[in-house]
């Protein structure tokens, strides 16, 4: 009997295991391969990308200007009745009809109708190919042309900002899933710690070395450190949620840098004087100056008189007396002269300086924010790893610590919140030093975005130093 449940047990067994989902290995990822990939498959950049590519398009548009227009024409046009010349209504004739000779003499050549000719048919059509070519238009196709470059290197910077912020979502995400992960392995490890812990409180109880208060104290802090360690698990799941998110995958992503830190940083004026020189918000907006400066020409050319040649050339004509008197090609030299429009030329040029004096007003707080921005992130990142090098010897304390108070409480020379208290301290001290890397990554990538360094990004990973704090698990 024993037997046959045993059998049947284990092919329960097995049939789970063989209908257990399968899940596919995590796929591991430094952050320079999701670097590269992001910048392929980002939906963000490749709506800007598109938005370049339009306006580049855009751009080359406008050199046609310099070219002839020329465009076929056609009508087709039918009259209430035929349009008829009587030459009796004309002199010499005029009045003949009037005497009895000249009555005689008409009918004599036919009558009335023998003066009659015709001058159109009814219905009539014609076909012509003609030609506009702008030689002088007050500087008009210049500035759209100038307009046009302009919108490009505007689009072109917009792009470089997206960029650049896409690269500091991964960065703080990718070194967030990093850091959930190195939090879980602290918590897994303090939970392995207090089951080791317990164990030992419950041999002491049993040998009556320490109250049963102490026991339940310990068992307490286990409880504890295991709900730490599912709100650790399920933040990490969370993280790389959002990770894989940004890397359009369904599969499970495993990161496989390190939360790093430097000995040092350069200057920080380095930082300013490269965001004031790269910034795309700045270029933008000296592009937007340029448009305006553009569309202030236009305007003032609306002044000036538009000069052109123009050509017509007929492919087809009836065969009535006007068409053969209208000639089948022509050729000349046009002008038009702006004396009055209702678009009010003035306060148009009125209106786009004020633009300018706008511009030129966000160019100069631009350049104070980014200055100020550039500062900021840069004594974050000092400050973090300013905490991240004092919490060195608080981590050489708090695992010293929690080995004296291990043996004191084996021995019944401690008691059992302060073993807790020891084990804690080591797992705070782990939690707040990692932190204290991510903080100093993120300010990084944040220094580096704003100055236009983010391909530096690698070096500051390949410069840091080798601190087996930041891998190694809790003792």
């Amino acid at each position: 009997m024993r037997v046959d449940l045993k059998i049947t047990f284990t092919v329960f067994l097995a049939g789970c295991w063989l209908m257990w989902p399968y899940q596919a290995a995590a796929e591991d990822y430094t952050f320079s391969q999701a670097w590269q990939e992001i910048q392929q498959i980002s939906d963000v950049l490749a709506a800007e990308q598109a938005n370049v590519e339009r306006s580049e398009l855009m751009q080359e548009a406008t050199r046609s200007l310099n070219f002839p227009q020329v465009e076929l024409s056609g009508s087709y046009t039918r009259l209430d009745d035929e349009v008829k010349v009587d030459a009796l209504d004309f002199n010499p004739l005029a009045g003949l009809q009037d005497s009895p000779i000249g009555q005689d003499i008409i009918e004599a050549m036919g009558g009335p109708a023998a003066f009659t000719t015709d001058i159109t048919n009814q219905s009539f059509g014609r076909l012509a190919l003609t030609a506009l070519w702008p030689i002088y238009t007050g500087g008009r196709i210049t500035a759209a042309q100038d307009i046009g470059a302009a919108q490009t290197d505007i689009a072109t910077q917009l792009f470089d900002v997206q960029r650049r912020s896409v690269f500091e979502q991964l960065v703080k995400t990718y070194f967030g899933v990093v850091l959930a992960q190195q939090n879980l392995q602290t918590h897994q490890q303090a939970e392995a710690g207090f089951v080791k812990h317990l164990e030992d409180a419950q041999k002491l109880e049993k040998e009556g070395q320490i109250a049963k208060v102490e026991r339940l104290s310990v068992a307490v802090a286990h409880d504890r450190s295991r709900v730490a360690t599912r709100k650790s698990q399920k933040a990490l799941e969370i993280s790389l949620v959002s990770l894989r998110q940004l890397l359009h995958t369904n599969i499970d992503v495993n990161p496989t840098d390190q939360l790093f830190t430097n000995a040092s940083l350069p200057p920080d004026q380095s930082f300013i004087t490269s965001s004031l020189n790269t910034s795309p918000l700045l270029k933008s907006l000296k592009a937007r100056d340029r448009e305006l400066q553009a569309i202030e020409s236009a305007k003032r050319g609306r002044y000036y008189p538009e000069v052109f040649l123009f050509a017509d050339y007929a492919l087809y004509r009836d065969n009535s007396i006007v068409s053969d008197l209208l000639p089948e090609w022509q050729v000349g030299v046009g002008f038009t002269v702006p004396l009055h429009d209702r678009l009010n030329r003035g306060k148009n040029i009125d209106a786009t300086l004020k633009a300018q004096e706008s511009v030129a007003r966000l160019l100069d707080s631009t350049r104070r924010t980014l200055t100020v921005a550039t500062q900021v992130a840069y004594k974050e990142a000092q400050q973090a790893l300013q905490e991240y090098e004092g919490l060195a010897s608080s981590l050489e304390l708090a695992r010293e610590n929690l080995v004296l108070r291990q043996e004191a409480f084996n021995e019944g020379f401690s008691t059992s919140s302060q073993l807790i208290d020891a084990q804690i301290f080591v797992s705070v001290v782990r939690t707040e030093r990692a932190a204290a890397a991510y903080h100093y990554i993120v300010s990084i990538s944040r220094l580096l975005a704003l100055s236009g360094e983010v391909n530096s990004f690698g070096h500051y990973q390949n410069t840091a130093r080798q601190d087996a704090g930041l891998t190694e698990g809790s003792q």
